[in-house]
């Protein structure tokens, strides 16, 4: 499944190094994770770290975010 964290980033004007930093992982690490299966608990972090619902990472699951 496709998620939607560059674009959640992009529309907050975050990198992902960034997002990697606050939510306390290295970027290479968030990469390996958002590419393979994340858990719960990243993705709630990711959201958290955002400031958007907990549901904005999944394709069709959020409102639509601003164009950036």
């Amino acid at each position: 499944m496709e998620l939607r964290i560059k674009e959640l980033c992009k529309a907050k004007g975050l990198l992902q190094k960034e997002l990697a930093e606050k939510i306390g992982v290295t970027d290479i690490a968030l990469r390996a994770s958002l590419k393979g299966n994340p858990t719960i608990g990243t993705l709630e972090k990711v959201a958290n770290a955002l400031d958007v619902p907990r549901a904005a990472p999944f394709p069709g699951k959020a409102p639509s975010l601003p164009k950036v």
